[in-house]
C-alpha cells in the first residue's frame, strides 16, 4: 500500500487523523449511556424482590463509576436494612428508568447519614 507523499508545510498526527469530533464523542457517549440505562432498567424490572432490584441497581452505580465503593458499601448496609427510601428509588426507577432521580436520591440518603 503506497502512501501519497505529505506535503513538505503539513505536518502528519495519527491522532489528528482519526481524531472524532467533540460533539460526535458526546453523543456517542450519550447513546452508549441510554443503552446501558435502558439496559439496567430491564434487568431490574426482570427481578421480583425488592433488595435484589436494589442491589443489582447500586452495583451498576459503582460499575459506571456514578458512586464510589464506599457509597456502594453505605447503600448495601441501606438495602439490607430494608431502608423506604432506598428501596422505594429503585421501585420508582423500575417504574420510570430515571436514573439520575434515583441516583440524586441514593446521594441525599448517604448525605443524611452523615
Amino acid at each position: 500500500l503506497a502512501v501519497p507523499p505529505m506535503p513538505a508545510n503539513e505536518t502528519y498526527s495519527a491522532a489528528a487523523a482519526y481524531a472524532v469530533p467533540e460533539q460526535t464523542r458526546a453523543r456517542a457517549q450519550a447513546l452508549f449511556n441510554s443503552r446501558q440505562v435502558a439496559n439496567a432498567h430491564a434487568i431490574i424490572q426482570s427481578v421480583a424482590h425488592a433488595q435484589s432490584k436494589a442491589l443489582l441497581l447500586v452495583n451498576f452505580l459503582t460499575k459506571c463509576q456514578s458512586i464510589s465503593v464506599a457509597q456502594k458499601g453505605a447503600l448495601k448496609d441501606r438495602v439490607l436494612a430494608n431502608d423506604a427510601i432506598v428501596l422505594g428509588a429503585v421501585q420508582a426507577f423500575a417504574v420510570d428508568a430515571d436514573l439520575e432521580e434515583c441516583l440524586d436520591t441514593f446521594k441525599r440518603v448517604l448525605q443524611q447519614q452523615h
